[in-house]
């Protein structure tokens, strides 16, 4: 079954702030587990006291004017980077990705079958930058290759490994937390449900985060033990910390060498596993004496590498659609937000409550 998903609640909100005013909705949500989806959050103990970290969907990128826009309204603190950003809305929607993808860019549209290392090639790039530097980022981004992921999906995690990219304080999870308690009220009945649909092609990929306590061995980097380690791009084995510590005076507690690290494999790492992974030297960067104090499985992403030529659909039928099917586009929060409200554009036009010749927003 799928994971709890974070459209759910995307959905919602679009729903809740484009629908016309004087239109009385009434939202069911059933979801399982929290609200959150891979923005969920663990709590683990360190440096003496139980600590809040992201499991998952820890960054976002600065050219979603949505995040942008909710952000902004819920006040939230983050750092941005100089961005111009601009878009009709045309109150369009889109029946399947395919022709999403078309209006986008029809050139774009043509290779969305093709792998992003066959693009490389075809566009002039050479094997170290595909095999090494992209390989890498869509490594850590989707847990999959140059030679299974598909050229849009491919130019999304490269857009993961830019500069710029930024959270939440105190987690990207709160951007939905604030506006969940705004969007559940109450006679249009909408359902929103996490179901699997049997008929729809397509398998989802598993990844696990796993949370290690460890000290760095700053010469097997070729670092002083006074440098910081923040990422390395094979794996991205960056330093994490607590993101309940709001204010930013101590992100990283100045006593004790033991930092958290957070490790993703494909499968949940057995107390087998993790001696494996210690005694083969795969984890050497770190201390000998690891403490892997809790991990947290997400059926996250699609397998790109069976991607199957018959698309999941966003129309299922009449006043029915399937948010999920953006993820065989490219799987991130930032695309559920498009999809999630390609999805409520189509229910809107399907009740009658859009003009779908007005042009009427300006955004992203």
């Amino acid at each position: 079954d799928y994971q709890w998903r974070h459209w759910r609640c995307i959905f919602c909100i679009f729903l809740r702030t484009l629908a016309p005013l004087d239109t009385n909705i009434e939202i069911h949500l059933f979801n399982q587990g929290i609200i959150g989806g891979r923005l969920t959050t663990i709590q683990m103990p360190y440096s003496d006291q139980i600590r809040t970290f992201e499991a998952g969907g820890s960054i976002l990128h600065p050219a979603n004017l949505y995040f942008k826009n909710w952000m902004e309204k819920l006040g939230k603190h983050i750092e941005w980077s100089e961005i111009c950003l601009s878009g009709k809305f045309m109150g369009r929607s889109f029946d399947n990705v395919d022709a999403m993808v078309m209006v986008m860019s029809s050139h774009l549209a043509k290779l969305i079958n093709n792998t992003i290392k066959e693009y490389l090639a075809d566009s002039g790039y050479h094997d170290p930058f595909s095999l090494e530097f992209t390989n890498a980022a869509l490594n850590c981004n989707y847990g999959q290759s140059v030679k299974e992921i598909r050229v849009f999906v491919g130019f999304v995690g490269l857009a993961g490994s830019v500069s710029g990219l930024y959270s939440v304080n105190g987690s990207n999870k709160l951007i939905l937390v604030k506006e969940e308690r705004g969007i559940l009220k109450s006679n249009l009945i909408i359902s929103v449900q996490n179901c699997k649909l049997e008929d729809q092609r397509g398998k989802f990929k598993q990844i696990t985060a796993t949370f290690v306590e460890g000290t760095l061995r700053a010469k097997h980097w070729l670092l002083s033990e006074n440098d910081i380690l923040t990422v390395v791009i094979a794996c991205n084995n960056r330093q994490i910390s607590p993101v309940d510590d709001y204010e930013g005076s101590e992100f990283s507690p100045k006593t004790g060498s033991n930092k958290i690290w957070k490790i993703f494999s494909s499968k949940n790492l057995t107390q087998s596993c993790r001696f494996t992974l210690v005694k083969s030297k795969m984890l050497e960067g770190l201390s000998k004496s690891l403490s892997f104090d809790c991990s947290v499985s997400f059926l996250a992403y699609p397998e790109y590498k069976e991607y199957p030529a018959d698309r999941p659909k966003f129309r299922i039928a009449k006043n029915i659609c399937f948010v999920n099917a953006v993820e065989w586009l490219a799987s991130t929060a930032e695309m559920s937000a498009i999809g999630s409200r390609n999805c409520v554009n189509m229910l809107l036009r399907d009740f009658g409550l859009i003009d779908v010749n007005k042009t009427t927003k300006m955004e992203l």
